[in-house]
């Protein structure tokens, strides 16, 4: 080979290395993802000034029923919004989403019939009763109780009504208890079908009403010429649109979502799923109507999504063909949405109840004029800042270590940073350098697409001279163990293994956890109620509890229960907890959809879940805490914000924040308050939350857990690179990170 040729070859070489690392420089994060495309809409409102309309019912041309959930039924003229209000309901179970709900309309020769149901209270429980009454001359008069004695729920509480083919249907929620959605027995988490007289039809699938089971939340049904459709709530992720066969099961909670390639389980899987959560509710189906878009599709009012979602159905209703959005962001949460016969589209909006933000729009019916052309969607991008700045002290926000993988707990040891990921590992790191090194990656953690893995994870507190990690995670999917491991102090390899409780409950989210060593020298170890909702109260099962161990994993004499260590119970998903230096024990726990807590934990108490969350303001909520001396939060967040790690803060470092819960949080969307660093001050006597502060606010991304170093730095890690991230929002490259925040001055940096 010739040297002329051989320089050729060289050059050649070193051009196309050369251009191959100007596209990788140049690369941005997420900017080749496809756009994401909506439906231009216009919205007209026909009636506003409305508290928390439910249903809608077409009754004539220009004419509606709806239903508010304070117990008001009313007839609405579409073109006037001119309004009559036909009946209120004065004895109601009122809370949270509880009250009056589905409407039906039955139209025969020579009457109408018009079916509501609505919650009631009864012997220290809440109840589900379906009415029928007579509408003559615009007036409901004549009612008869048709059906009566479902369980119900301030949470989780279904309570869609429709009439098909001449039945009678209502869907239920599991209102937390999430084994008897598959308990065919119990009417909960179902959707059941009566004859219009309330006695049960021939053709059903079983002896009584279940028509199909396997249900979390179920809001919205809608029949079309190719079946009968539900839309379920989901936890963080796999909101559902289900095709109902009889006698189906859906699976919750032993899955949720899509499975292309499953069968033989005997389980229903969904049509489609939505992660990033929407909320899906009342729906409605489009007929053949002149818009493109809108042909053989169901309309799905969604509330987190805050839109109208049109999901195009194949011919034979057993796929989906296309989906598209419409009203985004522009009218709040959406919770129905209906098509006349005339093809007019029309939403009743729900920002008036506890997890919306009235200041938004107000609740109304708003008439939607969807144009057959689409918009492109910007996805919102994170601005990390560089500096935070307070009334005397600057912070700084510098990333420390990038592409991690949702990391969870960070521990301060002698100048490094110990953590562990969801997937297993355990790793130090030197805030310093940046330099990681990996101490163990646990081989057998079971992580699914939602929330399982490895969770709480902490340091002995006498490091190196008691060498031991503690951690705990799921091994298969509905079990989990808590471990302490030993360490090789020289070599940083763990050298021995012993399962301290190996015969926990897991699942797929609902796991918490944390762990803990207080002043006292033992282990507090929080864990979720792995979506059993009995758990939670019963002393002979470990989850929804506080536990209290010795180091080896022995109970302490002084435990609240001999022999048990159990510290405290009525938990549902805690996932923080910090000392104070007031001696008081910290927690911070996700509610359902509502009343996010911040709790003081006292030894042998009851926090209420599942019949009390947040304070005690309802009356089921009162006579469970008059009966069980419950401990009501300092604190709770409805909508709900996803609280996470949280730390006391009391350096002088940053003068601003001192004696305050620092409070890292999960949730965006909706209103909420997530996705950001909360600074919660605490009275004199940290007894109560007198304000709260936030910042990095859609700077990161979601936030899992914040540290304290010694010298007052303040460490956070962050966790978008799991499947119930907001849908706005982007995974960048460099993502999972641990971020330090430290107070900046003239001479340097404060503490170091």
């Amino acid at each position: 080979m010739s040297k002329r040729l051989l320089k050729i070859i060289l050059w050649s070489v070193l051009v196309i290395a050369a251009v191959l690392l100007v596209v990788f420089l140049n690369r941005s994060d997420g900017d080749d993802e496809p756009p994401v495309m909506q439906w231009y809409t216009d919205s007209q409102p026909v009636i506003e000034g409305l508290t928390i309309p439910w249903e809608m019912e077409y009754l004539a041309p220009g004419t509606i029923l709806f239903t508010e959930l304070g117990g008001t039924v009313s007839k609405l003229d579409l073109k006037t919004g001119e309004r009559e209000v036909l009946q209120q309901f004065t004895t109601l179970a009122r809370e949270i989403q509880a009250g009056l709900m589905g409407l039906a309309v039955h139209r025969a020769e020579t009457d109408t019939t018009v079916f509501l149901a609505y919650n009631y209270y009864q012997s220290d429980s809440i109840w589900t009763r379906i009415e029928a009454w007579s509408l003559q001359h615009d007036t409901l008069d004549s009612p008869e109780i048709v059906v009566d004695g479902i369980p119900a729920f301030s949470i989780s509480n279904g309570g869609r009504l429709d009439i098909i083919e001449g039945k009678l249907w209502l869907t239920t929620g599991e209102g937390s208890d999430s084994d008897a959605a598959q308990d065919d027995q119990d009417l909960k988490g179902k959707v059941l079908r009566f004859n219009l007289d309330g006695s049960i039809p021939k053709d059903n699938p079983g002896p009584g009403p279940v028509y199909a089971m396997g249900f979390r939340n179920p809001q919205g049904l809608v029949a079309t010429p190719q079946g009968v459709y539900v839309s379920e709530h989901g936890t963080f992720s796999n909101d559902e649109l289900n095709r109902i066969e009889p006698g189906g099961n859906y699976g919750w909670p032993l899955q949720s979502g899509t499975c292309d390639s499953c069968g033989g389980d005997g389980l229903n899987y969904a049509l489609t799923s939505w992660t990033p959560t929407v909320a899906p509710s009342g729906m409605a189906y489009s007929g053949d109507h002149d818009l493109s878009f809108m042909q053989n599709s169901v309309l799905v009012a969604c509330l987190k999504g805050q839109r109208v979602k049109v999901v195009q159905l194949s011919q034979d209703g057993i796929q989906i063909t296309a989906e598209h959005d419409m009203a985004v962001n522009t009218l709040g949460r959406i919770r129905d949405v209906m098509v006349t016969p005339q093809g007019e589209i029309y939403v009743a909006t729900s920002n008036a109840d506890v997890y919306g933000r009235p200041g938004l729009a107000g609740d109304g019916i708003f008439a939607l004029h969807p144009r057959d052309s689409m918009v492109e969607v910007q996805k919102r991008r994170l601005t990390p800042p560089a500096v935070i700045s307070l009334d005397s002290t600057q912070i700084e926000v510098n990333v420390v270590a990038s592409r991690l993988r949702l990391p969870w707990e960070l521990v301060w040891v002698q100048g490094k940073i110990w953590f562990n990921e969801r997937g297993g590992a355990i790793k130090r790191l030197d805030p310093g350098t940046g330099k990681i090194r990996v101490v163990h990656q646990i081989t057998d953690v079971f992580e699914s697409s939602d929330n399982s893995g490895m969770h709480g994870f902490t340091v002995h507190p006498d490091y190196p001279v008691k060498p031991y990690l503690y951690g705990h995670y799921t091994f298969e999917l509905y079990k989990s163990r808590l471990v302490r491991y030993t360490v090789d102090t020289g070599s940083l390899k763990v050298v021995g293994e012993e399962v301290l409780i190996g015969d926990l409950e897991g699942n797929k989210s609902h796991n918490g956890s944390r762990l803990v060593f207080g002043p006292d020298e033992k282990l507090y170890f929080c864990i979720g109620d792995a979506y059993s909702r009995k758990a939670a109260q019963k002393q002979d099962r470990y989850n929804g509890k506080i536990h209290r161990l010795n180091e080896d994993g022995s109970i302490p004499r002084d435990n609240p229960i001999p022999g048990n260590s159990l510290y405290t119970l009525g938990h549902r998903n805690p996932q923080g907890l910090a000392w104070g230096s007031n001696g008081n024990l910290y927690s911070s726990e996700h509610g359902s959809s509502n009343d996010d807590e911040i709790n003081i934990i006292l030894p042998g108490r009851n926090y209420g879940f599942p019949n009390v969350q947040g304070i005690c303001d309802g009356w089921s909520e009162e006579r469970f805490c008059e009966n069980y001396n419950v401990v009501e939060p300092i604190y709770s967040w409805t909508p709900t914000i996803g609280p996470t790690g949280i730390e006391y803060f009391d350096h002088p470092s940053i003068p601003e924040w001192r004696h305050s819960l620092l409070v890292a949080t999960l949730k965006s969307g909706n209103g909420s308050e997530g996705q950001r660093l909360l600074v919660a001050h605490l009275s004199p006597e940290g007894d109560a939350v007198q304000s709260v502060d936030e910042y990095l606010t859609y700077s990161f991304g979601r936030l899992r857990d914040v540290m304290m170093a010694p010298d007052g730095r303040v460490f956070i890690a962050t966790s978008n690179q799991e499947s119930n991230q907001n849908a706005l929002e982007i995974v960048q490259d460099h993502d999972d990170r641990i971020i330090e925040l430290r107070a900046a001055s003239d001479t340097g940096v404060a503490g170091k």
